[in-house]
């Protein structure tokens, strides 16, 4: 590659192969479902907060694709991400081989940034990990190529 190309910072905006198109109230479903307990009601207005701060973070690093720090990005997809798990595995559960009765509940709304906008939206709470850590990674690379890009 020409030294040009590999010197200058990249100026285009992130795309991000999916984004999620709707906030979710986790809490609406467990009550239509009478799931309401202590420990699901605490879960899902948690699950609420975090996937919106989510949410807020990967905007701003899509915005920003010249050196956002991502440490703020990274702690809220941990936060979200350990709270998802409270909807694939019974919480009482040590080995995390019982799933849990929230399974299946929640549908994760996403839509293709790369495509025509068509939203789509599955219930499989592994799916929307694997979107969050796929574009996670994306944002991670995208900060490693600005910062090598940038001339010392």
């Amino acid at each position: 590659l020409p030294m040009s190309l590999v010197t200058a910072p990249p100026t285009t905006l992130l795309r991000l192969p999916v984004k999620t198109t709707t906030a979710l109230n986790f809490d609406t479903k467990i009550k239509q479902h009478g799931m309401a307990s202590k420990w699901s009601t605490s879960l899902c207005s948690q699950a609420t907060r975090a996937r919106e701060d989510m949410a807020e973070q990967f905007q701003f690093a899509a915005r920003r694709p010249n050196g956002v720090p991502l440490q703020r990005l990274r702690d809220s997809v941990n936060t979200y991400l350990g709270l998802l798990a409270g909807f694939m595995h019974h919480p009482d559960d040590v080995h995390g081989s019982q799933e849990s009765n929230l399974k299946g509940l929640v549908y994760f709304y996403w839509s293709p940034s790369l495509c025509p906008p068509v939203n789509f939206a599955d219930n499989n709470s592994f799916y929307e990990a694997a979107s969050v850590l796929v574009n996670l990674a994306l944002c991670c690379l995208n900060q490693a190529s600005a910062h090598i890009a940038t001339p010392s």
